[in-house]
């Protein structure tokens, strides 16, 4: 009997050893788990923190529901203003966006008003513009259209003052009645105003191969049937990201341009942002679920063309 209880002691003994064992392993792993969890949860803090701080005054350029970000910084150009330039835009997107999802902005595309005028508006047999503005007008605003050109000569006309006039004189001397253009602005930016423009390619752009034997020639962006522009570098995108970043970081205001000018846009560091002409006053007549009026890329990230050139002002010493 001795023996029996002795060895029934004993798998007792060992039951409860193992089971302690068995909770310890259990405790150790929920701890490694837990601390896992936090370091990963800490982790995902960081990187957010660092993401907002390398965009805190950019961040809101890639959310159109919250404010656009106003300019607080001190001008560092001769002859034009990039903060005003900034914020007068920021004044045009914002009412655009505050009142896009629930009310109607008195800012649309061109493209949408020419659908529009053939647009039914559901149910009351009328066009879809006369709605729009039948709605403007009892509100007692004047509606305003908008296309990229438009767009991007308001901020010029706000950084530039007085200049602005200068720019217009010539461009009637130069191009007589020839519509404004992201080539002509660009070249009497860089001729006659001291701006510096630069060439950023993709190797399938088709301007490609012209663009670096007449940059390595002249120096200079060739545009059809017009003056070239001067160019100081040339970058190829994605090759180049870091150098091209590193460029657009030091300006808070740039104006460019797409293939010959087919689209104008600007940037604020390294976001390039632009007026889509197809884009609704509101919601309500985005019947065709376009894009909305205004948007903002991250400079490297936009792909619409394939061939750029931007301008910057000169800075003061």
């Amino acid at each position: 009997m001795g023996t029996v209880k002795i060895t029934l002691l004993f798998g007792v003994l060992s039951l409860i050893i193992a089971c302690n064992l068995g909770k310890n392993v259990d405790n150790e792993k929920k701890r490694v788990a837990d601390s896992i969890k936090l370091a990963d949860s800490l982790a995902k803090q960081d990187s957010l923190i660092r993401v907002k701080k390398e965009y805190e005054d950019l961040i809101s350029e890639y959310f159109p529901h919250t404010e656009i970000a106003y300019s607080k910084l001190k001008n560092k150009y001769i002859g034009f203003n990039s903060p005003v330039a900034i914020n007068a835009i920021a004044d045009i997107e914002n009412e655009y966006f505050s009142n896009y999802h629930t009310g109607i902005s008195k800012y649309y595309g061109s493209a949408w008003s020419g659908s529009a005028y053939f647009q039914p508006e559901d149910g009351e047999g009328t066009w879809e513009w006369d709605s729009y503005k039948k709605e403007m007008d009892s509100l007692n605003i004047k509606p305003e259209m908008f296309h990229c050109m438009v767009y991007t000569m308001k901020a010029l006309k706000a950084g530039m003052g007085e200049n602005y006039k200068k720019l217009q004189e010539y461009h009637r001397k130069i191009y007589k009645k020839t519509n404004y253009a992201g080539w002509s602005m660009a070249y009497i930016l860089t001729t006659h105003f001291n701006w510096k423009a630069y060439l950023f390619l993709n190797p399938y752009s088709q301007e490609y191969t012209r663009c670096v034997k007449n940059f390595k020639k002249n120096k200079t962006y060739y545009v059809w049937n017009q003056p070239d522009i001067n160019i100081e570098a040339m970058f190829i995108l994605e090759k180049d990201s870091t150098e091209i970043n590193k460029l657009l970081s030091q300006h808070e205001f740039g104006w460019g341009f797409s293939y010959q000018g087919v689209h104008n846009w600007i940037t604020r560091f390294t976001v390039l942002k632009e007026c889509m002409w197809d884009g609704a006053p509101c919601l309500r007549y985005n019947h065709n679920q376009n894009q909305y009026l205004f948007r903002a890329t991250k400079f490297t990230d936009f792909k619409d063309y394939d061939s750029h050139v931007i301008v910057f002002p000169p800075k003061k010493l």
